[in-house]
């Protein structure tokens, strides 16, 4: 489940880069908004976020099998 709340999270900030949602608000000219939401979409961007998301789920099934006590996300 925290798995798919963090795609939906990247994904969207993509997404709403994609299609420059900045301009639309006229918030283009804000730094601060620029440097929390990034100002450019990028294909790579996305590979990292969908391989970094597999990358958790290989360790967290590994440490299952292993027998470590699995913890609760909040």
């Amino acid at each position: 489940m925290t798995l798919l709340v963090q795609y939906g999270f990247c994904y969207a900030v993509e997404f709403l880069q994609w299609i420059n949602v900045l301009s639309l608000f006229n918030l283009s000219r804000s730094r601060l908004i620029d440097v929390v939401t990034g100002t450019t979409f990028s294909w790579l961007d996305m590979l990292c976020y969908t391989l970094g998301g597999v990358t958790v789920v290989i360790v967290e099934f590994g440490r299952d099998k292993k027998g470590t006590k699995k913890t609760k996300a909040i």
